[in-house]
């Protein structure tokens, strides 16, 4: 009985830390984003809101992509 609950312990922690992860992950992805949109406005100011967001999250993908290497 004792196994089983560490067990269980463990899984609930492992989950809560990839739900951390997670998380912090997608907020680090939108900030990098936000940052993004002035430097795509400068460019073309007369661009579609759309656009702009699709570019923002391409940076950011980027942005995320180099941070990782770094690891």
């Amino acid at each position: 009985m004792l196994d089983e609950l560490a067990i269980a312990q463990k899984r609930i922690a492992d989950l809560e830390a990839f739900i951390d992860k997670s998380i912090t992950t997608k907020r680090l992805r939108d900030e990098f984003a936000m940052a993004a949109i002035p430097l795509i406005s400068i460019i073309d100011e007369n661009i579609g809101f759309r656009f702009v967001a699709i570019c923002a999250y391409e940076i950011a993908d980027g942005m995320m992509a180099e941070r990782e290497k770094t690891k």
